[in-house]
């Protein structure tokens, strides 16, 4: 079976509960971050990418674990990045509630149907 590649937007601890939520069907490949001090180390045991290296990573979705949901979202779509490979848990307007960590890790390590996590978070 294949495994659903993600990445990590934000090195930081709720990137840590990501990687500790997840089940063995998903592959964290790494993190992306805008902290150019963190670019090109390892965070967690997983390297941490720019958004300049994105064009070279095999990725299924981003999952924004940082609390600058809308500013992130809004630079990976000046990217052309695919909305639907953009994972935030929130509709329109993702800085008017509290970011449902807990509901997108057990989604993730659930990994009930694929389908479903879209329809969820879309």
């Amino acid at each position: 079976m294949k495994k659903i590649k993600i990445l990590l937007f934000g090195a930081s601890e709720a990137g840590v509960k990501a990687i500790n939520n997840t089940s063995s069907k998903v592959e964290v490949i790494g993190f992306l971050d805008n902290n150019p001090q963190k670019w090109n180390t390892t965070f967690n045991h997983k390297n941490v990418y720019s958004l300049n290296d994105l064009n070279k990573l095999d990725y299924d979705f981003i999952v924004i674990t940082s609390m600058y949901v809308s500013q992130i979202y809004e630079q990976l779509s000046n990217l052309k990045i695919d909305p639907e490979k953009i994972l935030t848990g929130i509709d329109e307007k993702p800085n008017e509630e509290p970011f449902p960590w807990d509901a997108v890790f057990f989604i993730i390590s659930g990994l009930i149907v694929l389908p479903v996590i879209l329809t969820l978070i879309l």
